[in-house]
Order: C-alpha cells, then sequence, then structure tokens
C-alpha cells in the first residue's frame, strides 16, 4: 500500500504490518476523536463545528450533527453506546441520540468553552470542563454538582470508578468532585500547570505530564511519588505499560521509558527510543507490549519497547498527526490530522 513501510522484528521471519485503511475528508482541523464501544463507529469533533459519525472500518461518514457554533472541541460515547455527548466553543454540551442523530439535551457548561468531557463506566454520569469549571451531570444532562472554582484552566478529565469521583487536572495538581457535591472531596498538589494525565492500568498510580518539562506520577493511597524532569519542553502525551511498571512520555522527537517498579523505580535515567523526525503527538501502550505513537512528523510507529530500540513498523500519512484514539478491538487506531482529515490505521497482531 502507498505509503506504507514495514520492519522486521528481532526474531522474526516475516515483516510485521501495519496499513492505512482510510482518509477522511473532513470541513476543518479535527479537534478530538472518539470510538463508540463497539467499534463499529468513530465520532470527530470538527473546528468548523459540526460532529461526524464516521463508519469505524471505511471512514465513510454516516451521519454530520449539528455540532456547536465556532468550533466542537470534544466528543465521547456513553458505553452502552446509546448516546453522543459533544462540548464546543459556544460553551454548550449537548446530547444526541447515535441511532437517529436527534438532538436529545443541550445545557450551557457554566465556563466558556467545553475542552474535555468524560463519561463514567457506569453510564449514571457525564463530567465537563469549560475552563476552570467542573460539573457532573446525569446521563440524560441533569445538573448534579461539580467544582467550579479550579484554580487553572482544567487540562483533562477520568473518573475513578470505585470511588463515583471525578478527577479533574490543572494548575495547582489534582482536584476531586462527586455527584451531588458543590466543593472538592479531595486534592494533589503540584506546583505548576498540567497538561496531560493518565492512570495506570492497575489503579494504583496518576501520572501527570506537565509544562514545566517534568513527567510526575502518584501512588495512590501512599505518600510515595516519583517526579521525572528533564524534558525539552512540555509533557502533552503519556501511556502507561500493560504490568503498569513502564510510564512513556513524548520528549519532542523522541520517546521516554521510565521505570516505575524495582529498586531503582522513578530514579534512573530513562530509556529512549528515536526515530520520529517531528514532536511526538500520541503514544498508547496496547496489552500485547505493542507501543504506538504518531508524530507532527506525520508518522504512525509502532514499537516493542523490551525487544530492541528500532520501529517495529512505520505508516507514512501525508500530514502531521495527533488524536490518537484505539479502537475497543485493539487492531485499529484512528488519528487526527491538522488539514482537516481523519485517518483510520490497522494494526498487527503480534504472535505471542
Amino acid at each position: 500500500m502507498p505509503g506504507l513501510n514495514a520492519a522486521r522484528s528481532r526474531g522474526r521471519s516475516a515483516p510485521v504490518l501495519a496499513e492505512l485503511c482510510s482518509r477522511v475528508e473532513l470541513p476543518d482541523h479535527v479537534n478530538a476523536l472518539s470510538w463508540s464501544p463497539n467499534g463499529a463507529l468513530l465520532a470527530a469533533a470538527s473546528l468548523a463545528g459540526p460532529v461526524f459519525l464516521l463508519d469505524g472500518g471505511s471512514g465513510e461518514v454516516r451521519r454530520e450533527l449539528r455540532g456547536h457554533d465556532g468550533g466542537a472541541m470534544c466528543v465521547g460515547f456513553s458505553p452502552d453506546g446509546a448516546w453522543l455527548a459533544s462540548g464546543g466553543q459556544d460553551g454548550t454540551v449537548r446530547l444526541y441520540s447515535v441511532a437517529d442523530g436527534a438532538l436529545k439535551a443541550e445545557q450551557p457548561s457554566g465556563g466558556g468553552w467545553v475542552e474535555h468531557l468524560a463519561w463514567a463506566a457506569s453510564g449514571k454520569h457525564l463530567a465537563t470542563a469549560a475552563g476552570r469549571v467542573v460539573r457532573v451531570w446525569s446521563s440524560r444532562l441533569t445538573h448534579l454538582g461539580g467544582f467550579e472554582s479550579h484554580p487553572g484552566t482544567v487540562s483533562g478529565l477520568y473518573w475513578l470508578e470505585e470511588e463515583g469521583e471525578v478527577v479533574a487536572s490543572c494548575n495547582g495538581g489534582l482536584f476531586r468532585s462527586a455527584p451531588g457535591k458543590k466543593k472538592t472531596t479531595g486534592h494533589l498538589p503540584y506546583k505548576g500547570a498540567i497538561q496531560a494525565m493518565a492512570q495506570s492500568p492497575d489503579g494504583r498510580f496518576i501520572a501527570v505530564g506537565c509544562q514545566d518539562g517534568t513527567a510526575f506520577v502518584w501512588k495512590l493511597g501512599s505518600t510515595r511519588s516519583f517526579s521525572m524532569p528533564g524534558h525539552q519542553g512540555k509533557v502533552r502525551v503519556l501511556a502507561w505499560s500493560p504490568q503498569s511498571t513502564r510510564l512513556a512520555t513524548g520528549d519532542a522527537e523522541a520517546i521516554n521509558l521510565w521505570q516505575l517498579s524495582g529498586p531503582g523505580a522513578g530514579k534512573e535515567q530513562p530509556h529512549r527510543l528515536e526515530a520520529h523526525q517531528g514532536r511526538v503527538t500520541g503514544l498508547f501502550w496496547r496489552k500485547d507490549g505493542l507501543l504506538v505513537s504518531t508524530s507532527e512528523d506525520g508518522t504512525l510507529r509502532g514499537w516493542l519497547p523490551l525487544q530492541g530500540d528500532k520501529p517495529l513498523f512505520t505508516v507514512e500519512a501525508d500530514e502531521p498527526l495527533s488524536g490518537l484514539v484505539l479502537s475497543p478491538d485493539r487492531v485499529h487506531v484512528a488519528a487526527a490530522g491538522v488539514h482537516g482529515r481523519a485517518f483510520i490505521f490497522r494494526l498487527p497482531a503480534l504472535s505471542r
């Protein structure tokens, strides 16, 4: 397939291939992407305003939703796949029926642009972030509370499912909110602005990437923490290994791998993977050990970090990539191009 480079991994007798399945032309830059729970649909939030529902295989546009005046900023399917939530520059949160595209509810965010949203795994609650305001909603957009006076603009959201609380990152650390509450229920302080946040697969750690070039990790339920400074700029992307023992961070054109288990945890210099020719913009680590990255150099690359320093495969697109999201089947991945395209790639199955 044009634009595809295959690399041989150590100990393999055949090339391990990934491929570009579809390139979808949209009217403007894609701000966010989200897969439906069954992988049949891919939602794309467009800077032009509309939200598009794409076929998860072919990339064909199945439905165009009105979206948001000024631009759609974030989008996410409910866990049962029946609803799609979106937020935008018009300061509203919207809820659509996936079955027919009908707008079912619309609410003001309370804080300007809606840049982040997150569904609880139960599907009973939705959290949104607009400026310094985090609001918690029912699954039908009834306002249930939240904390609306964060010390800085909220940069990320995720749910602590066991406690039923949502965590927001911003300048000053991590703040917890809960349905029915108007005050924070917890705080992990950090002296600086946070750009990205990721919980470990085992739920024991929270990692953040910071504006000061540091990655920082808290061990939940403990006073232990890890600081990993020295990045060549803001740390915008993070990914945990499947065993929650290593953290990958984007470091300009390179990927840093930090060891967070054993006697040298958090103290040793990171292992570096270098192949990209532009800033790393996306990272995720699949359960089989495959690490995938995107970059402003317009490539998607796959790595097996424990088996070598060279990419396992490289797929070339014709524009810088960002917004990397993995499908529920863990075979397909989507990324956004800066020139108004959405890309769907197929990843290889790795023999164990």
